[in-house]
């Protein structure tokens, strides 16, 4: 339970919120690629049914990649605001990850 509590505080920011629950989505939605992928048997591939669903899969596929660049950048934009923050502030951060650390060791002993 404080386990849950320490993750929950780790991601109080709402960006890094929202682009962990987007990356727990995407790969959801990369399982499920994988899955229709893995029930495209050799023969089907020469059919036109089968013709159709892999391209629906590429369609899927091509999505998932434009998201996953588009979550790189954001996360990438998040990094840089947070290296500017920690250079102005270092003794804040270095004072939280020894805190972080510390609550970390407690609940690991638990």
């Amino acid at each position: 339970m404080r386990a849950n509590e320490s993750y929950r505080e780790a991601t109080a920011d709402p960006r890094l919120s929202a682009m962990l629950g987007e990356s727990l989505q995407m790969m959801e939605e990369l399982s499920d690629l994988t899955r229709k992928l893995a029930s495209v048997s050799k023969d089907a591939t020469e059919s036109t049914d089968g013709r159709d669903r892999i391209s629906g899969i590429e369609e899927e596929f091509k999505v998932f990649q434009a998201r996953l660049v588009e979550l790189t950048s954001e996360g990438r934009k998040v990094a840089a605001q947070l290296d500017v923050s920690v250079r102005k502030n270092p003794y804040v951060y270095m004072a939280a990850a020894v805190g972080l650390g510390f609550l970390l060791g407690k609940v690991k002993r638990l």
